[in-house]
């Protein structure tokens, strides 16, 4: 049996399916199309096949286009649907088509197959929300793509998309806990270069990477700028600061005026001084 034999018997047999299919008139046509549709694109070996092609462009929209990707149940053969649509049909899709195809291509650990699903997004018109960006920076950030999560911070920022701040600060402390500090500070750079509202947990994070890597005295320098952002320390900005101190052996340097009330959480080390007529810090 010949492979020429054996792919022939194979179109008729899907040319007879796609026929079958027009002829029953399902009660629910779209989701009997889409349920086809996946058949088939699951048995064509090639899904640029012509007569795949040609049958296809007739029929699909961008809203059946999701729900085939949904039904395949797969990011990478949903991923190259979505590239068959893209390539052969020049199909734009809508948000939520590349919300869910980003998401579960991340998911899976396949982000590169993503960042070429985030471009086309762009040819599209469209860009993350502030959660999905939030997802995508998190997650790129995670596999030490930090070049791309600067990339999307740097589109949304570009074309004033409104992102939380929960956003710019998951990507900071992967960044400190990764020990690369100084891309973090730069960062926060340009936040402030945008005029971005910062927060408390913002310089927490900094603070904390400071403290880590023995720089007690830029992190001070943080505590006492947080004031000019409207932020003010709080018992985790201290409790950062007394164990960063512990840490390279300088306890003393910790002073705590007589008439501060101590919230309980904070860990005060017994050599502590509590002068009668200092600032803290």
């Amino acid at each position: 049996m010949t492979f020429s034999f054996i792919f022939t018997t194979f179109r008729i047999f899907n040319t007879t399916l796609i026929t079958h299919y027009h002829t029953l008139k399902p009660n629910k046509p779209e989701a009997w199309f889409v349920k086809i549709l996946s058949t088939l694109f699951l048995r064509f070996t090639n899904s640029y096949d012509a007569t795949f092609s040609a049958y296809v462009s007739n029929h699909l929209t961008p809203s059946l286009t999701s729900q085939v990707i949904k039904k395949l149940n797969n990011p990478q053969l949903g991923f190259t649907f979505f590239q068959f649509t893209k390539q052969s049909l020049k199909l734009s899709h809508s948000f939520w088509t590349y919300n869910f195809l980003l998401r579960s291509l991340c998911q899976q650990h396949h982000h590169s197959s993503a960042k070429l699903v985030y471009d086309s997004m762009r040819s599209d018109g469209l860009l993350p929300d502030s959660r999905l960006l939030g997802f995508l920076v998190s997650s790129f950030a995670f596999v030490h793509r930090f070049d791309v999560s600067k990339k999307f911070i740097t589109d949304a920022l570009c074309n004033k998309v409104d992102v939380n701040v929960v956003v710019y600060n998951n990507f900071l402390n992967i960044l400190v806990k990764c020990n690369r500090l100084d891309e973090a500070v730069s960062l926060f750079r340009e936040f402030v270069r945008f005029d971005f509202d910062v927060d408390i947990f913002t310089f927490n994070i900094l603070i904390r990477g400071f403290c880590v890597v023995g720089e007690i005295d830029e992190a001070f320098r943080f505590l006492n700028n947080m004031r000019s952002f409207g932020c003010y320390p709080d018992v985790v900005s201290y409790n950062t600061l007394i164990h960063g101190l512990c840490r390279i052996y300088e306890v003393d340097r910790i002073t705590i005026p007589s008439r501060t009330r101590i919230p309980s959480r904070i860990r005060i080390p017994s050599r502590t001084r509590i002068p009668s007529n200092m600032d803290p810090f």
